[in-house]
């Protein structure tokens, strides 16, 4: 447990914190975030736990990965989890938006076409949905 970041709930929190791959969708973004960051993290955690993997794999994806960051993040929070809530998009930052398309999914073209590889081959979380399958 670090709480190197640890506040008030009465503070403005903003900055990048958590490990990469347990960080949630506001921190992400740039955004104020709370408690429910730490939510995110520990169901990430918990998942890591249940299946063995990382849930959200950034890092050491393909043989020449340009950017393992966040747009390889959100391409798996898309895939995963399903879209970033408009609202969200909506309070980041002009630049944070730009990486995503007017129906609030993220921009593919920007991936290393290893990047997409590890995406598509990822599993959803959403009901009704599987490899490769659009919820």
């Amino acid at each position: 447990i670090d709480y190197g970041s640890a506040t008030y709930s009465d503070e403005r929190r903003k900055g990048t914190i958590n490990t990469r791959q347990y960080r949630a969708p506001e921190v992400l973004l740039g955004m104020e975030w709370d408690e429910e960051s730490d939510i995110w993290g520990v169901a990430c955690i918990a998942m890591e736990l249940f299946t063995g993997d990382l849930l959200f794999q950034t890092v050491g994806v393909g043989d020449e990965v340009t950017h393992a960051g966040d747009a390889l993040h959100f391409a798996l929070i898309e895939k995963i989890v399903g879209k970033v809530p408009r609202e969200m998009l909506e309070a980041a930052s002009s630049r944070k938006r730009r990486n995503f398309d007017e129906e609030g999914r993220l921009r593919l073209e920007e991936l290393h076409h290893s990047e997409r590889e590890h995406v598509g081959n990822m599993r959803s979380l959403r009901v009704g949905t599987g490899r490769g399958g659009e919820a």
